[in-house]
């Protein structure tokens, strides 16, 4: 939390008593709190649908609210990170290997609150049930979607229902608000969970993309169908419709059914009643479709039917709305709340009331007016809006856990509001300013996560970090322009950051492949990307600097042919062979903080327990920066080689390849040692049988210079407070 005070107008003031204000009218006239919220994003199914499309639609809502002053972190898996590449500034990714489900909720209910301690995180909200089994420092918010593990326990295998109930009940027990998606769902929890607390409905929205006209696009199929979307889960009760459909077959012989999503536990049933009907030809199921696919489904449908036995809320009611499609459905209370007048309802499992009501839609559909009713409708369902009663909420629960109110008296209440010089900055405050002066060097303003991990020479907590940084800012000794924070008068920084960001992936995209094959050849142990792109800070015509890592005694085999291959094809000038060493050397190392500084930020793209294993070796670097080092804002994809790769680099290590490896060293180290005999910066230079080291300026002398310029330019703002400091 940050705080940013504002002028505060005082009158009548007559005593310097001690009064009461509650939190939430301090916070809406006093101060602008900036809360850092975690969002669970890692059960993203490989196909998206209910839960996965509250999560997309609900993080895609926050992004697109105008207001930017919090700050997301997004849990996410390695393979999703794609899903998330045109969020807005003040989010960021944080990302997980791909674990299969036990694995991943091995992670979510016993590591991730080390996590979310070291990410800084206000607020965590869990998307979809699991919450940590230790207790958390954080307030809590449980999105609940449905309770059908309760309500129809035949549906689900024993192992998956005994734990999602186990799971719900404990995550009920332990949020600080529990959000409903719809007053159905509210309803059952109540009744089921009474003891719940802070229980509340917001709605789920519909993507836009359902709002697309038809535009006269061609039909999915060459005949007339009718359409129901969902996982083929036993709740869904798509056997009931096949049993519909093979009555209405004969009185509709151009009719198909199309049963879209993806196969699940009733799969067998709806095959095995396709088959007892021989409807083979009639009824299709595609799977799951892209959403793309699923618009084209919606807008040539007859009709959608939702036969299901129980929903949280129905979003293929909502997207069939949208597009202008009748929809059928079941007469159970979530699916008649989303749905309310506007879909046409029968009772479940009355098939003579199903058939009935298909048929009259089919023969007599809504008119062109009824349908656009429909729409404006399923209009007021936005994710936008989704979103900003989401952050309202985040808000609110950090503020109650923090304590409803604040003890001040009217004098203190204003010099909280004026601006104020300090006679001397705390040590903490000190190193803040220190970190931003050094980032600041490479025109690099930082987010308050890469602020408090990369903090020089001063480990500290993330709450006596947040309250330091809310009183520079008060000072006026830091600046904070969106999500970055810099220092006085250099808010043009940051539009130069965020291009610099974007020229970066844009150059990591452009040469992954060769990359790739640097991490895949034969020799290397680990590869790690360096210097600038490592930052996420390449300028227009910037290399890609690489730490490479090889196996014993390979070094000089490797960097010949990988120098040789990537001259050969033109490709030496963008990938910078400029450090290598061979693996469990020991390379003398002179500690001080630009070289501390690149090995802490080093990002692995090749088997990162090589990297962690060359960082551990030196130990010092945590002299520098305590806290380790701030993650990258640029998404690098890992390397993964394939079973080929993992052959040749087996058979490197055979005896074999000593010779060639003494010879690569005797030829082409006098060629190195020739070329770099009279550069200035030996010190920059290393060239031995274990280590290649090849920086031709001396970038230690000008860094350091130019940080000792920013540190006295900070003392031409505040010469009394950091005088003793500096």
């Amino acid at each position: 939390m940050h705080l940013i005070a504002k002028p505060l107008h005082l009158c009548n003031l007559l005593n310097n008593d001690v009064f009461l204000l509650p939190r939430q009218f301090v916070n809406s006239t006093y101060w602008d709190e900036s809360v850092r919220i975690g969002i669970d994003a890692t059960s993203l199914p490989g196909h998206y649908a209910g839960a996965g499309r509250y999560i997309l639609g609900l993080i895609h809502g926050l992004a697109a609210g105008k207001a930017k002053k919090n700050e997301y972190v997004i849990y996410c898996k390695e393979r999703d990170r794609t899903l998330f590449t045109d969020l807005p500034e003040n989010f960021e990714l944080s990302t997980i290997p791909n674990l299969s489900r036990p694995r991943r909720l091995a992670w979510q209910m016993w590591q991730l609150k080390t996590q979310l301690k070291r990410d800084g995180i206000d607020v965590w909200h869990a998307t979809h049930y699991v919450v940590p089994l230790v207790k958390l420092h954080i307030p809590i918010v449980v999105t609940v979607h449905d309770l059908a593990f309760f309500h129809f326990p035949e549906f689900y295998d024993q192992r998956k229902l005994y734990f999602f109930r186990w799971m719900i009940r404990k995550a009920l027990k332990v949020a600080d608000s529990v959000v409903a998606v719809s007053n159905s769902t509210l309803k059952d929890i109540k009744k089921l969970f009474p003891d719940s607390k802070n229980c509340r409905v917001i709605y789920s929205g519909v993507d836009r993309l359902f709002f697309t006209p038809k535009n006269g696009q061609t039909p999915p199929t060459g005949k007339a169908y009718i359409l129901s979307v969902g996982t083929h889960e036993r709740r869904k009760n798509l056997p009931f419709l096949v049993d519909l459909f093979a009555q209405l077959a004969q009185r509709f012989p151009d009719l198909d059914l199309i049963l879209i999503g993806k196969p699940e536990n009733d799969t067998p049933a709806i095959r095995t009643s396709i088959a007892k009907h021989g409807l083979q030809g009639r009824v299709l199921c595609p799977g799951y479709v892209s959403d793309q696919k699923l618009l084209q489904f919606y807008q040539h449908a007859h009709l959608i039917c939702q036969p299901a036995h129980y929903e949280g809320f129905g979003f293929p009611v909502l997207e069939a709305l949208a597009c202008g499609i009748p929809v059928l459905i079941s007469d159970r209370p979530s699916l008649n709340e989303i749905g309310a007048h506007y879909v046409f309802k029968a009772p479940c499992n009355r098939r003579e009331d199903w058939l009935q009501s298909i048929s009259g839609l089919l023969q007599n559909p809504p008119g062109p007016q009824q349908r656009e009713i429909a729409r404006n409708y399923a209009r007021q369902f936005s994710w936008e809006e989704t979103g900003k009663q989401m952050e309202s909420l985040f808000e609110q629960v950090h503020a109650e856990r923090n304590g409803k109110f604040i003890s001040a008296t009217p004098v203190q209440l204003a010099l909280r509001a004026t601006p104020r010089v300090p006679a001397s900055f705390s040590s903490l405050e000190f190193a803040i300013i220190k970190t931003l002066a050094f980032a600041q060097i490479f025109e690099y303003p930082l987010k308050s996560n890469e602020l408090f991990d990369g903090l020089l020479e001063y480990p500290c907590g993330r709450s006596q970090f947040n309250a330091a940084l809310g009183q520079l800012l008060q000072f006026g000794a830091i600046q904070k322009t969106g999500p970055y924070y810099h220092l006085p008068q250099k808010d043009h920084l940051v539009p130069i950051r965020r291009q610099r960001e974007k020229q970066t992936r844009g150059l990591l995209k452009k040469y992954r492949r060769w990359l790739k094959f640097v991490a895949y050849f034969p020799g290397v142990d680990s590869v790690s990307i360096s210097g600038a792109a490592a930052f996420g800070n390449c300028k227009k015509n910037d290399d890609i600097d690489l730490f490479i890592i090889t196996q014993p005694k390979r070094l000089w085999s490797t960097y010949l042919m990988l120098a040789f291959i990537l001259k050969m094809f033109n490709k030496r000038q963008m990938i910078c062979l400029n450090y290598l060493i061979a693996k469990n050397a020991h390379e003398p190392i002179r500690p001080h903080l630009y070289t501390a500084h690149q090995i802490a930020h080093l990002r692995p793209f090749y088997h990162a327990k090589g990297l962690m294993d060359y960082q551990r070796q030196h130990a010092w670097v945590r002299n520098f920066l305590p806290q380790g080092g701030a993650s990258s804002p640029v998404c690098i994809f890992p390397a993964r080689p394939n079973s080929l790769c993992k052959m040749l680099k087996k058979i490197i290590r055979l005896p074999l390849f000593d010779l060639v490896e003494a010879l690569a060293f005797r030829l082409y180290r006098q060629r190195i040692l020739a070329k770099t005999r009279n550069l200035p910066n030996q010190e920059s230079i290393a060239v031995n049988e274990e280590v290649i080291k090849l920086f031709t300026h001396d970038h230690f002398s000008t860094i350091m210079d130019k940080y000792q310029n920013e540190l006295e330019q900070c003392m031409a703002f505040f010469p009394t407070a950091l005088k003793t400091e500096i």
